[in-house]
């Protein structure tokens, strides 16, 4: 694959799965900033890009397995990962850091006057997301279910009452953008997950979690945008 550093994030990422894990790696969000390009990606990260393009032809002909895993299973089955795996963990980390960021931003807002800012856009984060989780799986996954359904037993597709499945899988699409920008901001007010060298371990926790919290929503949104999605269209589409 010839790596064009014009090219944009969500694109290379779509040709080629194996940037996944070295983008990470090297700090740059594939998902938050998806629609720029990778050069500008790479600056804005403070690297060279022809030395993040040389990274990338390292990994290029590497297999990225947790995409491939999801290439052909059941449309089913990546849905009940997906809400087991990254919606179970959503909810979790929305019960737990809330308030831990809360404590941090009490006792330690008045020397980082970040910790309220960052409280203030995982407040704004958790609201949305939670929102939309239900959205998925009370009323678009049991759409794609059905599709699934119907074409495996050669079936006419059921009628949608929003349409085409091309309609809600744009809403969430503009959702997932949405959610990206606290997620920027708060990696951008944290200074990249740093934490200071007097920080308690409550601190460290905190911002710890946030980066997790940060990469998990990277996998939870490449599975959506980049497999399920394409794949349940394709099969309406087919069966059009």
């Amino acid at each position: 694959m010839n790596i064009d550093p014009n090219q944009s994030l969500d694109a290379l990422v779509a040709q080629m799965p194996s940037a996944i894990p070295v983008l990470e790696q090297l700090g740059i969000d594939y998902c938050c900033d998806r629609h720029q390009s990778l050069a500008a990606a790479s600056e804005a990260a403070g690297l060279a890009p022809d030395e993040v393009m040389r990274c990338l032809g390292r990994a290029e002909h590497t297999i990225y397995r947790p995409v491939s895993d999801w290439m052909h299973a059941p449309l089913s089955g990546l849905m009940k990962h997906i809400i087991d795996r990254h919606h179970t963990y959503c909810r979790r980390e929305f019960g737990r850091l809330g308030p831990l960021l809360s404590e941090i931003a009490e006792k330690h807002g008045g020397r980082y006057p970040e910790l309220r800012e960052i409280r203030s856009l995982f407040s704004t984060l958790s609201s949305g997301i939670t929102m939309h989780l239900l959205k998925e799986e009370q009323t678009l996954f049991p759409m794609i279910a059905r599709i699934e359904e119907a074409r495996i037993r050669q079936q006419p597709l059921p009628r949608l009452p929003f349409g085409t499945i091309r309609n809600p899988i744009t809403m969430m699409g503009y959702e997932h953008d949405e959610a990206a920008l606290p997620l920027r901001q708060i990696r951008q007010a944290s200074h990249g997950y740093q934490v200071p060298a007097d920080a308690d371990s409550a601190y460290r926790e905190a911002i710890q979690a946030l980066k997790a919290f940060e990469q998990d929503m990277h996998q939870h949104v490449y599975l959506e945008d980049y497999i399920l999605f394409p794949r349940v269209i394709a099969l309406e589409k087919a069966a059009a």
